[in-house]
């Protein structure tokens, strides 16, 4: 599930933030570090409300460095 598969998303925030920021992501359909990866940012940031494009960016630079995995 999104919980396990972009556990690493949001790192730097605090727990309640992080948990948050996947829920979020989840009802944007991003489900696993595989489909942020995949996704437009622009796309992303306009389907879930108070997170930027450059923030999904963000995430998809740890996802691909390796950073997000769990």
């Amino acid at each position: 599930g999104v919980s396990t598969a972009t556990g690493g998303v949001g790192r730097r925030g605090p727990r309640r933030n992080r948990r948050e920021d996947r829920r979020k992501l989840a009802e944007a359909g991003i489900e696993s570090l595989e489909d942020l990866r995949g996704a437009d940012a622009e796309v992303v940031a306009g389907e879930v409300q108070g997170v930027s494009a450059d923030r999904v960016r963000e995430w998809q630079a740890q996802a691909n460095a390796g950073v997000a995995a769990d």
